[in-house]
């Protein structure tokens, strides 16, 4: 019998080795891919409801959610656009309609800035629950008009003056990881903090969003009003200047260990190593089992 077949004979006319050992290894290696893009998606999504709910603003629109925002303003011009953006759900004098919209008392300047600045408000069709946007709806000037009229039909919080130039970021650390990270997560990525429910009245997820594009303005605009279900925070403004600072640092800060999985902590990465460690244990068993070719 010639050589050839007798190597054909030994292996039950098997594959080479080299073969089966490419195919395993490529098997392996699409694991590994499998599991990587699955928690690289997860992980970049914050889970996908937490950084689905952004809560920012952007350019011009979150600048003019400062304190230019109270001043003067047209109240009959105000009414008319209330009335016809937000009198059906919220009523005509802010008090709130049942099973369309919650009171507006107590929310002031601060309450409405935050709602219309972030795109929360007015919602796309009466009844259908708010979602967090990453725009304003509406135009600069029509979010002052109803900013102005609101804090005259409800009065509540002013729009607090948030400057983070000069702020102690190691005192907003220590608030932040006090009073915010247990919902908003340890960098700010957001994430889901309850199953269905109701919010104000309406059907909803409890969702604490993601920060990484909130403006300085709209993080002290919903620290003294307590968007629900987040708590109304009585901090003085040096305080929430240090926050909103943090906040900011927290926006851009460095990841020296390597790629940070959405900032979701030890538990991705975790998984990551296991998947890595399982493909090459896994492996190297394979080379090790194999008999040498005789």
């Amino acid at each position: 019998m010639s050589p050839r077949l007798q190597r054909a004979s030994r292996t039950g006319g098997r594959a080479p080795v080299s073969a089966r050992l490419a195919r395993s290894v490529a098997g392996l290696a699409v694991l590994a891919a499998i599991g990587g893009v699955a928690l690289l998606g997860l992980a970049g999504s914050g889970f996908a409801v937490g950084q689905s709910a952004s809560s920012g603003t952007s350019g011009a629109s979150a600048a003019a959610s400062g304190a230019l925002v109270q001043s003067g303003g047209d109240l009959s011009a105000g009414g008319d656009l209330y009335m016809q953006t937000c009198a059906a759900c919220h009523g005509v004098q802010g008090q709130g309609v049942p099973g369309q919209g919650p009171t507006l008392q107590g929310q002031g300047a601060a309450g409405a800035a935050f709602a219309l600045y972030t795109g929360r408000m007015p919602l796309p069709e009466n009844g259908v629950p708010s979602q967090p946007r990453d725009k304003p709806i509406l135009t600069q000037a029509q979010i002052q008009l109803l900013v102005n009229y609101v804090a005259h039909i409800a009065p509540g919080p002013t729009i607090p003056p948030v400057d983070t130039s000069g702020a102690d970021i190691a005192a907003g650390r220590q608030l932040f990881i006090n009073n915010c990270a247990a919902c908003h997560g340890p960098d700010a990525a957001g994430g889901a903090i309850g199953g269905p429910g109701q919010i104000n009245g309406l059907p909803g997820i409890f969702i604490a969003p993601s920060l990484h594009s909130a403006t300085a303005q709209i993080i002290g605009d919903a620290v003294v009003t307590g968007p629900a279900p987040m708590p109304k925070f009585n901090f003085p403004l040096k305080q929430i200047d240090e926050i909103a600072a943090y906040i900011k640092y927290l926006q851009s800060a460095p990841t020296p260990g390597g790629d940070a999985l959405g900032g979701l902590g030890p538990v991705p990465e975790g998984y990551v190593a296991v998947v890595i460690g399982l493909v090459l244990v896994l492996l190297f068993a394979r080379l090790i089992s194999r008999r040498p070719l005789e």
